[in-house]
């Protein structure tokens, strides 16, 4: 991989981190504007829910940068939930959502190609949740697009 490259993406995993907390926010936003039916799931310590939600997302912006590991997130995450009776299709959905909390928090902060790399890792993440083969490449076609080279 480039210098240019592990610069770019770990300037944009730190943006990730940094406002991880604000995403967390605007996606439960935009999840119970969408859903309001699903806010009796969070019910309890939804101070805790969100916490590993935003622990979540650091993972994730690791996961990005390794191009590996979202996928083992989303079967975890499917496992955890599972007695919740959560149809696939909402977390499918909730990838979506997840990714528009990105764009909305970070705008332009992050360019293009990152938000490519990030969309892919989300994707993976939520089709494995929802119990499905993930339909997006693996990341490196992306990174090779850019110009970035392997090794």
């Amino acid at each position: 991989m480039s210098m240019h490259f592990n610069g770019r993406l770990n300037n944009c995993l730190g943006k990730v981190y940094a406002c991880r907390h604000e995403i967390v926010d605007r996606f439960y936003e935009l999840l119970f504007e969408e859903r309001p039916d699903v806010k009796d799931m969070f019910t309890g310590d939804f101070h805790k829910q969100k916490e590993m939600f935003s622990m979540m997302i650091a993972m994730l912006a690791r996961a990005t940068a390794t191009g590996q590991g979202a996928a083992e997130m989303g079967n975890q995450i499917r496992e955890q939930h599972e007695g919740l009776d959560i149809e696939p299709e909402l977390f499918i959905r909730s990838g979506v959502l997840l990714r528009q909390a990105f764009v909305d928090v970070l705008g332009d902060q992050i360019g293009d190609f990152e938000k490519v790399l990030l969309t892919e890792s989300i994707g993976r993440l939520t089709a494995a949740a929802a119990g499905r083969q993930p339909c997006l490449s693996a990341g490196s076609d992306a990174k090779n697009a850019d110009g970035g080279t392997e090794g």
